[in-house]
């Protein structure tokens, strides 16, 4: 089996990237045997996608199957019937970009019913989540999320990590895993839980964003942290997510993506209301308790590592060949 990943621009070594999730499927494809080109759509404006497209055609007659990830690739996949395509869409393009208040940007309401007829054109869609599946029918959708390195993101020694990174041993660190320049991660709500929490402690305290932190480095930020907060307004299935999991990071959030399929019952996890209040309750609970983390082993159990992922995505490949 031959397939065409085309992508929005990959990770480069000293240059984090939100497709780091994408690079780790083609890798754990290929390591299951499948033949993979990769096509990184490059660019600094939205005309880039259409300039890819003598490139792509040139490809087609070398794979069986084109694979895209995100809407926008979906569409440059589409314009050609030559191959079969599968979407995986990410989040966003199915249910929208918001600003800091949560409202939802203006130009997402025409990205998703744009996406809605998409997933009506391709061979396969793959979603992250059931709510994504839900916006999309009745079209149907395969739930599949990005698998999780396990190996790379495992359990380390919180003081050894300290001191790779130069911290102080003393300090309680609490763990914000997005950039806080973006407003759909609601850096503002984390703030105000952090100073509610900063002050119920009455301990040494700061809380570290995961702002150009490279990839090889956030298991030592996870390993070194006592705590994640997980506010975003919106999300697919977050990866930071699954990767705390997979560190025995406890992390308390709000329902959002799949947050709450994820961590509920989980021992050292906590998914409340979207409030300021509950979210410091809850963060203050799990930092003075004494729970054994289960985050790991819930992991394994629900088949997310890179591994179990792969297989799922080369069954959907297969059903659209067949």
């Amino acid at each position: 089996m031959r397939v065409l990943v085309i992508t929005n621009q990959l990770p480069v070594p000293g240059h984090p990237a939100t497709t780091t999730s994408i690079a780790r499927q083609i890798d754990s494809l290929r390591s299951a045997g499948i033949w993979v080109d990769v096509f990184e759509i490059s660019g600094i404006n939205f005309f880039k996608y259409f300039l890819s497209l003598p490139k792509i055609w040139r490809r087609l007659s070398q794979v069986d199957l084109v694979h895209a990830h995100y809407g926008y690739c979906g569409w440059v996949a589409r314009l050609q019937f030559r191959r079969p395509v599968v979407v995986t869409f990410m989040g966003s393009d199915v249910l929208g970009a918001r600003v800091e208040s949560g409202r939802m940007k203006f130009f997402s309401y025409i990205e998703i019913f744009l996406n809605k007829i998409l997933a009506r054109l391709v061979d396969a869609v793959i979603v992250m989540t059931e709510q994504m599946a839900q916006q999309l029918k009745p079209v149907r959708s395969h739930v599949i999320s990005y698998g999780i390195d396990v190996e790379r993101f495992h359990p380390m020694d919180k003081r050894r990590c300290r001191e790779q990174l130069g911290w102080d041993q003393n300090r309680r660190y609490i763990l914000f895993p997005a950039n806080p320049d973006d407003p759909n991660k609601n850096f503002l709500m984390a703030r105000e839980v952090f100073e509610q929490l900063k002050g119920r402690m009455n301990e040494p305290m700061e809380m570290v964003a995961l702002k150009g932190v490279l990839a090889d480095h956030v298991p030592l930020y996870m390993n070194a942290c006592d705590l994640m907060l997980m506010v975003s307004h919106s999300e697919g299935s977050p990866n930071v997510v699954k990767e705390a999991m997979a560190c025995n990071l406890p992390i308390v959030g709000v329902a959002v993506g799949d947050t709450a399929e994820l961590l509920n019952s989980v021992p050292g996890y906590r998914v409340v209301e979207r409030s300021v209040n509950a979210i410091t309750d809850a963060a203050h609970q799990l930092l003075i308790g004494s729970e054994e983390v289960q985050g790991r082993r819930t992991l394994l159990q629900k088949g997310l590592d890179l591994d179990q992922v792969a297989s799922r995505v080369i069954a959907v490949y297969r059903e659209v060949l067949e």
